[in-house]
C-alpha cells in the first residue's frame, strides 16, 4: 500500500498488564512470553524511517489477521483524497530481492516496539481504565517518535564521527543544568556538553538557553 509516495509498514505486538480487571486486557498469544498475565495487542503503522503514523490499542486476544484488513479500511477513510494502492500477491509471486525488503521494512516497526519496550518501558501497564490505557499507549509511542526524529536528525553526522546512538543518549542523560541560588549574576553551566553534542544541538536547531550575566556595579555605594 502505497500513500502519497509513503509506504506505510504495520505490524502488531502485545504488552501485559499487572492485575486482573483493566478494560481491553484479555488472555491471548503473548509476544511477552507472558501466556500469565492478561494483556493489550497494540498495532503501529509507521513509515519506511520508523516514524509513527498511527498507532492502535486493541483488545489481548486480537487475532493478527483481523487487525489488518481494519487497518486498509481505516486508512483509506481516514486519508479520502488521496490514492491508496494494495496488493494481495502469493509469496511464489515476489521475487527474492522483493521479499528481502519486506522483510527489511518490517523490522522497522519491530525495532521501534522494542524501544518502546525495553528503553522507554511501556509494560508492564497499571492502568485499568480503557482512556487510560490508550493514553499510556500513546505517550509511549510519542516519546519513541521524538527520540526517533532526533536520531534522523542526526545519521549523517552518526556516519561521520563513528558514533552510536546509544553513545549520544548517555550524554544526553548526563546533561544538568546548574544554577547557584541567590546568584542571578553567575551563568548557568552544563555538564557534558562536549563538542560532539554542540555538533548534534546545531543539527537539531537547539541553543542552550545561558542565562544573561549581569555585571557588577562596584563603587557606586561606598559611603563618603
Amino acid at each position: 500500500m502505497v500513500i502519497k509516495g509513503v509506504t506505510p509498514v504495520y505490524d502488531i505486538t502485545s504488552s501485559y498488564f499487572e492485575g486482573r480487571k483493566a478494560e481491553l486486557s484479555k488472555y491471548g498469544y503473548s509476544r511477552d512470553h507472558r501466556g500469565d498475565r492478561k494483556q493489550i495487542v497494540i498495532g503501529l503503522v509507521t513509515d519506511t524511517q520508523g516514524l509513527p503514523i498511527c498507532i492502535d490499542a486493541l483488545e489481548g486476544n486480537t487475532k493478527d489477521f483481523t487487525t489488518v484488513i481494519n487497518k486498509i479500511n481505516e486508512l483509506k477513510s481516514r486519508l479520502d483524497g488521496v490514492y491508496v494502492i494494495e496488493t494481495s500477491l502469493e509469496e511464489e509471486e515476489m521475487n527474492s530481492s522483493e521479499i528481502q525488503k519486506s522483510y527489511k521494512l518490517l523490522q522497522v516497526v519491530e525495532r521501534a516496539f522494542r524501544n518502546v519496550k525495553d528503553v522507554i518501558e511501556i509494560r508492564p501497564v497499571f492502568h485499568r481504565k480503557e482512556s487510560r490505557i490508550k493514553g499510556h499507549v500513546l505517550i509511549c509511542f510519542l516519546a519513541y517518535m521524538v527520540e526517533r526524529i532526533l536520531q534522523l536528525g542526526i545519521e549523517d553526522l552518526m556516519l561521520e564521527k563513528e558514533i552510536e546512538w546509544k553513545e549520544i543518549k548517555e550524554k544526553l542523560r548526563n546533561w544538568r543544568e546548574i544554577k547557584v541560588q541567590g546568584r542571578d549574576d553567575l551563568r548557568s553551566l552544563y555538564s557534558g556538553i562536549d563538542h560532539e553534542m554542540k555538533e548534534c544541538l546545531n543539527k537539531w536547531n537547539i541553543s542552550l538557553p545561558f542565562m544573561k550575566v549581569k555585571k557588577r556595579q562596584y563603587g557606586k555605594n561606598k559611603k563618603q
